[in-house]
């Protein structure tokens, strides 16, 4: 790594973590909320600060995509629908977990979506990304983001897929 290189790395890092205290007042009203469904602790704060922190340096390219691909293959516009949320998802115990998401959605006039889901796992802490649909299939996909290729490919299958009602 060289010194620029390494600048580069120190300023994304101070930026996350302005951004991150900043989501405090934001993140403490939402585990509240939370809370009352799900198993949220007062530790998970960092974790859901971090998570909107790293959503927010991937919200262009999101929402971009997901407008390309609506405008482009349909003729009625659809609505993009940006929300965070937490859900239940089992662990490879069997026992279930909890992940807290931001989500990126273009619905369609049928009800139909395609979503990119960028989750944080409440037990490791890891950060992923997924393409789901409305058929109910998720797909993984490598994050951190290395290759903006893969985003693109994923969505162009479940796009396909929106269009041929498969």
């Amino acid at each position: 790594m060289t010194i620029a290189q390494d600048q580069d790395a120190l300023e994304m890092w101070v930026s996350r973590t302005r951004r991150m205290v900043g989501y405090l007042d934001e993140a403490l009203a939402f585990l509240g909320r939370a809370g009352g469904q799900f198993p949220v602790l007062e530790s998970d704060i960092g974790l859901v600060c971090r998570l909107w922190a790293v959503a927010d340096e991937h919200d262009e390219i999101m929402c971009r995509a997901l407008t390309s691909f609506d405008s482009d293959l349909f003729e009625t516009p659809g609505e993009l629908d940006i929300t965070r949320g937490v859900e239940t998802r089992p662990t490879a115990e069997q026992e279930s977990g909890i992940i807290f998401l931001c989500t990126w959605s273009m619905v369609r006039p049928e009800q139909d979506r395609v979503s990119c889901v960028l989750y944080a796992e409440q037990l490791t802490g890891s950060v992923g990304l997924e393409v789901r649909d409305s058929g109910g299939s998720s797909h993984p996909l490598p994050f951190p983001i290395t290759d903006s290729s893969d985003v693109y490919k994923t969505l162009s299958d479940s796009f396909f897929r929106l269009v041929a009602r498969l």
